[in-house]
């Protein structure tokens, strides 16, 4: 099931729009880590970015993206 971001996940988009240095974004597991990316990678489409993943799954997912 997908849930809607949430307030904090929404704050990460405008803050990497908003500058050009690099960014950290970290979470508890199971937070929906991936999710937030995906969704400031496609805010950012017109840049390469740089992710860690820490399994082959989300590393796949991301790689889509």
């Amino acid at each position: 099931m997908t849930h809607p971001p949430n307030d904090e996940q929404l704050a990460t988009i405008p803050a990497a729009q908003s500058t050009t240095d690099n960014a950290i974004v970290s979470a508890l597991a199971r937070a929906a880590n991936t999710s937030t990316l995906v969704k400031i990678a496609e805010a950012l489409s017109y840049l390469t970015i740089l992710t860690l993943a820490c399994n082959k799954t989300t590393a796949l997912e991301l790689a889509n993206h």
